[in-house]
C-alpha cells in the first residue's frame, strides 16, 4: 500500500509499505503506481464543476445536449443528476453473472464516446430526482459531456485544467499494454485466503469513472489544489459539498462528486469530504476535511480491504498537532501484514 498525508494544504508525509508484486518482492513506494478506482470520480466532478463556472455547461441541461452517444431518454439526465447520482443511469447489471461480466471488460474502447455502447441504450431505471444509486456508468456519461463541453478529449482537459495545477505528473489511463514505472500488481484473496492475481481486465470501458493509473501522492496533490482553492471558486467548492435533496425532501450524504460526513452543530464548518475506490486490483479511499485543508489518500493493491474509512479517519485525529510522535504511533498500524486487515 502507498499513503500521502496532507495537512494545512500542503502534502507533508508520504509512504510505501508491503509489496508491489509479490512474486518478484518489489517493494511499494510512494509513488507506486495502482488503478484508480473511483477515486477518478471527484477529478470528473471537478472538471464538470469548472466547465459550468466558465459558462460553457449547463448543470441541469440534459446530457445529450453535449454528447451526442447518448440518445435521449423519457426524462432529462442532467449533469447536475449525473454528479450525484441521482440521474436514474444503471450501474452494473445485475445479477452477479451479467454484473461480473461487465466488471470485467474485456473489451478495448478507444474513445470516451465509444464506451458508452455498454448503456447508452438501456432505460432509465428511475425518474431522475426521485432516488438515489451510485453508478459508475454515469461518471462515463460525463466524461463524454465534459468533452462535449469543452471541445477537448477528456484527458487532454484533465491534463491541462487539474493534472498541470495540481502537479499530478504520474497519472494516466491504465491500459494494460503499456510499460508503466512502478506500476503496482493487483491482488484478490480466495476464498481459502490464498493471494492470487486478479482477472484481467480492460479499463478504457469507465475512464471518468474509475480507469485510470495514478499514486498516493498525486491524488494527495489533487485534494490539497482542491482543498487551496486552486481548482475551484469557493462558490463551486460549496456546491459540490452541498448534500443532495431528492425529490421527496429527503436528503442524501454525497455532494457533487463527494461521499459527505455532514458537521454537527457542535462544529457546522467541519464536513468531512472523502470517496472510496474499489475495482479488481485496488481498495482505495480519500478522506479531507476542507476547514483544515487536511486529509490522507490510502491505497493498496489487494481487491476488498474493509476498513478503509475508518483507518483514514485515525490518522486524521493526529493532524495538526505540534509533534510527529502520534503519527509515527499510527504508522505501527499500517506496517501490519494485510492478512490482519484483508
Amino acid at each position: 500500500m502507498s499513503f500521502a498525508v496532507i495537512r494545512d494544504g500542503d502534502v507533508v508525509r508520504t509512504e510505501g509499505i508491503g509489496l508491489a508484486n509479490v512474486e518478484h518482492r518489489a517493494p511499494t513506494k510512494a509513488i507506486s503506481r495502482f488503478r484508480s478506482g473511483s477515486l477518478v470520480k471527484p477529478i470528473t466532478a471537478t472538471a464538470v464543476l469548472q466547465l459550468a463556472a466558465s459558462g460553457k455547461l449547463d448543470l441541469d441541461k440534459p446530457a445529450w445536449h453535449y454528447c451526442s452517444a447518448f440518445p435521449k431518454k423519457t426524462h432529462p439526465v442532467t449533469s447536475r443528476a449525473l454528479l450525484s447520482h441521482t440521474s436514474g443511469v444503471r450501474s452494473y447489471r445485475m445479477p452477479w453473472s451479467r454484473y461480473e461480466a461487465e466488471l470485467y471488460n474485456k473489451t478495448r474502447f478507444t474513445s470516451v464516446p465509444a464506451s458508452l455502447t455498454l448503456f447508452a441504450d438501456d432505460p432509465l431505471i428511475y425518474e431522475p430526482g426521485t432516488d438515489h444509486v451510485y453508478t459508475s456508468y454515469g461518471y462515463n456519461l460525463l466524461g463524454c459531456v465534459i468533452e462535449g463541453a469543452s471541445g477537448m478529449a477528456y484527458m487532454a482537459y484533465l491534463k491541462q485544467h487539474i493534472f498541470n495545477v495540481a502537479g499530478m505528473n504520474d497519472t494516466s489511463i491504465d491500459r494494460h499494454e503499456d510499460v508503466v514505472p512502478d506500476r503496482a500488481g493487483g491482488y484478490r484473496r480466495a476464498k481459502n485466503g490464498a493471494l492470487l492475481h486478479v482477472d484481467y481486465m480492460d479499463l478504457t470501458g469507465k475512464i471518468p469513472g474509475g480507469g485510470l493509473l495514478t499514486t498516493a501522492v498525486d491524488m494527495a496533490r489533487f485534494a490539497a489544489a482542491f482543498m487551496n482553492g486552486r481548482l475551484l471558486a469557493p462558490e463551486q467548492m460549496a456546491l459540490a459539498m452541498q448534500p443532495i435533496t431528492l425529490r421527496d425532501g429527503s436528503t442524501q450524504p454525497y455532494g457533487l462528486g463527494w461521499g459527505l460526513e455532514l458537521p454537527t452543530k457542535d462544529n457546522p464548518q467541519d464536513i468531512r469530504l472523502f470517496h472510496g475506490g474499489v475495482t479488481p486490483g485496488v481498495s482505495a479511499i480519500m478522506y479531507l476535511i476542507p476547514a483544515r485543508k487536511s486529509g490522507v489518500v490510502i491505497i493498496s493493491n489487494l481487491y476488498v480491504v474493509e476498513g478503509r474509512e475508518a483507518l483514514a479517519r485515525r490518522v486524521l485525529q493526529h493532524i495538526g498537532r505540534p509533534d510527529e510522535t502520534a503519527m509515527t504511533t499510527q504508522t505501527t498500524t499500517f506496517t501490519r501484514p494485510f492478512s490482519s486487515w484483508r
